[in-house]
């Protein structure tokens, strides 16, 4: 019957989760808060349907271990060494900042420093599920402050591991003394780096050799061993079981089957992960939420605005502009769910007693539940002041007239400015990575930093004398204010914008874009003509294709109606048959042979309507012309008389 009762808790956590996560998708709130409010719902203070929680902190624990595990394998040391100066840099500043600034306010309410710097661990976490999730969704993680966000969010990630290490010091544990608690903890961090250095040799050999067995559920257990034996090894040193699972993913990602590991995991992982944030829902008490609401809700808002002025001042070392701050620090004020952690361990520790405990967890869980709406309203924040405090001061040398101006300097922008080079035709690019702009500067190209959604940086790109605008960022709330700003100064500009999604075409287009070309239709655009290619496709016949897809902006694909109409057309074309060129060596059968000798339609079912020799077309040949080396042969029939025409041709069968 315990059996049973435990299963009936577990139909009403997944069944309640099911329910809550459906509304939250049709009101677009993210899966972290909904599983955050199904716990709340379901828990001891909410309609108690399940009281006892015991069972569900284990599986919470387990799901911290693996979710640590996730970010290791994201953190290989070679990303770790890429992010370099936006992680290092910004993220130090960033944590040191905002730890300073909440033993300030601590010390001010009359706390003491331990306890302060307590609770500067908590609040510097940010939200890695939660944000990353929303960027991945609205597609920005490329954008400038979706990769500033992330390198921010890597470096407190790694901060989890130190401020859990380091509690039992701040709480001042009786009978051991500081020095004591040093001592054990260099200790214990010297004996955890030697197993580091000695996994870093031994893991990639043991997975090699379950890689070789070619047994796809071996892997997945193998990395499960990994990640529990690296828990079970730093948790009987006394440290976090989650340290160990952390620096096992570290070290599964230095090998070649990180990717594939992330991938067999991924459903164990979000299992786990959505039963820790139900459970961390379970921990609070409506009844004292509900009576401290107003200081819950003030306390929320101090939080947000404390780490909003920290992140900016922290971004503000990388040298972006000033709306890329905004929208990033914006974007980075919440408190994250390895919080959570620190504070049921510090509970453990009575660094917190009950009413800060859920005060804590209450204002924590507030500020998860305004990030998509801080996400949302960070862009509106920003007003375009006339300053040229980021604008790169090196002024173009000539005036330039009918030229084009590129915002965006990634692969496309790349792209268009050496076919824009190589034509000899003048333009300008703006871009808001200050080592890019260093980088080509060296190399002549003309190039300048900047934000398109300025007015001066658009003035310094001679935007009034342009006759071509070309956006191509990643940033939608840019890519829009940059098109309306450029058609703005620019009436009689022509603007060609890049989108990444369909649904954008029409919004950009009122925005003032004259073409808009978007990114994933036009890659499915470009396997549809090598397919028409490979299977010998007349070119005219390609050529409708593409035209027809890519008519009126894409509407055949935002208009299924249109299908029928589309495929009607190319059946009339294909009704004609394909044509087919075919180049003749001296080996081949008809080397030497006239028309008439070869006989094609009746051998092959083929016909002969064109002979190309040099500058010379035959565009009738009569039965009496002789076939050379060299010429190019142009057939015409169906696909299988074409593949029997060219093996008639070479040999004769």
């Amino acid at each position: 019957m315990a059996n049973i009762a435990f299963l009936q808790e577990f139909i009403i956590l997944f069944g309640a989760a099911l329910f809550v996560l459906t509304i939250c998708n049709r009101l677009h709130i993210p899966h972290t808060i909904g599983f955050l409010i199904t716990g709340m719902l379901i828990g001891p203070t909410g309609l108690k349907l399940i009281d006892n929680d015991q069972a569900v902190k284990i599986f919470a624990e387990y799901g911290v271990v693996f979710l640590l595990f996730t970010i290791g394998l994201e953190l290989s040391l070679k990303r770790l060494r890429k992010m370099g100066k936006g992680m290092l840099l910004g993220g130090s500043i960033q944590v040191l900042s905002t730890i300073a600034a909440v033993i300030m306010i601590s010390y001010w309410f009359g706390k003491t420093v331990n306890l302060g710097l307590y609770f500067g661990f908590i609040i510097v976490m940010n939200s890695t599920t939660i944000v990353l999730k929303l960027y991945q969704d609205r597609k920005e993680l490329e954008t400038p402050q979706g990769q500033i966000i992330t390198s921010l969010q890597l470096f407190g990630d790694l901060m989890v591991v130190p401020s859990i290490l380091v509690l039992p010091i701040l709480s001042g544990m009786s009978g051991v003394t500081t020095i004591q608690l040093l001592i054990r903890f260099g200790g214990g961090l010297a004996l955890i780096g030697l197993i580091f250095f000695m996994g870093r040799f031994l893991l990639p050999h043991f997975l090699h050799f379950i890689v070789f067995t070619r047994v796809r559920e071996l892997l997945v257990l193998g990395s499960l061993f990994a990640c529990l034996s690296g828990a079970a090894i730093t948790g009987s040193l006394g440290f976090s079981l989650a340290l160990g699972a952390f620096l096992a993913g570290i070290l599964i990602a230095e090998t070649d089957y990180q990717y594939q590991v992330q991938t067999e995991i991924s459903s164990i992982r979000d299992i786990f992960n959505s039963i820790f944030f139900i459970s961390i829902g379970m921990l609070i008490n409506l009844n004292f939420a509900a009576h401290n609401l107003h200081y819950i809700l003030l306390a929320s808002l101090a939080v947000v605005l404390v780490k909003f002025i920290t992140n900016y001042i922290a971004i503000a070392s990388l040298q972006v502009p000033a709306r890329i701050n905004i929208i990033a620090s914006a974007s980075l004020s919440q408190i994250g769910e390895f919080s959570f952690v620190l504070i049921s361990v510090g509970f453990g520790y009575k660094l917190l007693d009950y009413n800060l405990y859920q005060y804590s967890v209450s204002i924590i869980v507030m500020t998860m539940i305004l990030t998509p709406y801080m996400i949302n309203w960070a862009p509106l924040l920003f007003k375009n002041k006339n300053t040229l405090k980021n604008v790169d001061r090196d002024k173009p040398g000539v005036q330039l007239h009918n030229h084009v101006v590129i915002a965006g300097f990634g692969l496309t922008g790349q792209h268009i400015s050496r076919v824009l080079t190589s034509a000899n035709i003048d333009h300008i690019i703006m871009e808001l990575n200050g080592r890019t702009v260093n980088e080509y500067k060296k190399q002549g190209v003309s190039i300048i930093f900047g934000d398109a959604v300025q007015k001066e940086i658009l003035e310094k790109c001679q935007i009034k004398t342009a006759s071509i605008f070309i956006p191509v960022i990643s940033d939608a709330f840019a890519l829009r204010k940059s098109i309306k700003l450029a058609r703005q100064m620019q009436p009689d500009i022509y603007i060609i914008a890049r989108s990444q999604r369909l649904d954008e075409i029409e919004e950009l287009k009122q925005c003032g874009a004259d073409q808009v070309i978007a990114q994933e239709f036009e890659s499915s655009i470009e396997i549809v003509i090598h397919l028409m290619t490979k299977l010998n496709f007349p070119g005219n016949v390609i050529q409708i294709q593409s035209k027809l897809l890519r008519e009126d902006g894409y509407s055949m694909m935002r208009n299924v109606q249109t299908t029928d109409q589309v495929s009607e057309k190319i059946l009339r074309v294909l009704s004609a048959g394909t044509t087919a060129s075919f180049l003749l060596f001296e080996e081949h059968h008809a080397a030497g042979k006239n028309i008439r000798q070869l006989d094609l339609r009746n051998k092959a079912g083929a016909t002969i309507i064109a002979v190309v020799r040099g500058d010379k077309a035959f565009t009738n040949p009569t039965p009496e012309l002789e076939l050379q080396v060299n010429d190019v042969i142009v057939m015409m029939g169906s696909h299988a008389q074409i593949d029997a025409a060219f093996h008639f041709l070479e040999t004769g069968k």
